[in-house]
């Protein structure tokens, strides 16, 4: 495997990514949808006086937008990424170059994962604008500081943080059903419909706690556990959330590397 070869086939990707029309739409949306969650908060959080509100509602307002939407865009994304190609013969054409299966896989991987990246930034980002303009950011306090803004900040960066090993499992999840089809449509269909499906029927079969998509919310709630309850930790969930969401991470990346190099991509 060559590193020189995975760079290069990297920043193809990312000069796809900025050259679809797809990702400024998906970006554009979400953005707005921010905006939108944004002008309604005032339904929810009518005591501006409140020194928590601000970050409470910057944590919120990431979590629905990342949850409902964020995700869906990255599983649609990320499943366009090799069953498109597949479909339009130019994957074919790019391994007619002396390029390892592997190597394009890894820098799929990599691309899909920068275009979750920017959907959080994008939700991260506007979120914070209108938390800022609507409440502000201040230190918590009762009687004394509590928490300090400082504190809070980088509270929620380190949280985080482990969202990007939750998005890596989507991103991964996505890039396997997209080499099972060539079928843009049908990827985009299993592999949004999978995650849906899994999420109607994991609390009755018990298998929440098996799944990475459980985890989106996580390190969200996580922020807000800190906030509400004085700095507890919950350290246990962050291991447990980083340990399913890599497990799902590294078994669709090996499963679809084995899918890959058997499948025949002539059309």
């Amino acid at each position: 495997m060559s590193i020189k070869n995975i760079i290069a086939l990297f920043y193809l990707e990312l000069f796809k990514m900025f050259r679809l029309k797809l990702t400024y739409f998906l970006l554009g949306f979400i953005v707005l949808s921010s905006f939108l969650w944004g002008i309604a908060a005032d339904l929810f959080f009518t005591d501006k006086s409140d020194a928590s509100n601000g970050f409470i509602f910057f944590i919120t307002s990431a979590q629905s937008i990342m949850s409902l939407i964020g995700t869906i865009f990255i599983l649609i994304y990320c499943s366009l990424l090799i069953s498109s190609e597949t479909a339009s013969g130019t994957l074919h054409l790019n391994l007619v170059n002396p390029i390892l299966r592997s190597e394009l896989l890894l820098a799929k991987m990599m691309g899909g994962w920068v275009f979750s990246l920017l959907i959080t930034f994008c939700i991260g980002i506007t979120s914070f604008i209108i938390g800022s303009v609507k409440f502000g950011y201040k230190d918590i306090q009762e009687g004394m500081i509590i928490h300090t803004k400082s504190q809070i900040f980088l509270l929620i960066i380190n949280n985080l943080l482990i969202l990007l090993f939750v998005l890596l499992a989507f991103v991964n999840y996505s890039l396997l059903i997209s080499i099972l089809t060539s079928n843009s449509g049908q990827a985009i269909a299993f592999s949004v419909g999978g995650i849906l499906l899994l999420d109607i029927i994991k609390y009755r079969m018990k298998i929440s706690p098996y799944l990475f998509q459980t985890y989106i919310e996580k390190p969200f709630d996580l922020i807000k556990d800190n906030l509400e309850n004085f700095g507890i930790s919950g350290k246990s969930d962050v291991i447990q959330c980083f340990v399913v969401s890599l497990i799902w991470a590294s078994l669709c990346f090996f499963i679809s590397l084995i899918i890959l190099n058997k499948k025949d991509l002539k059309v």
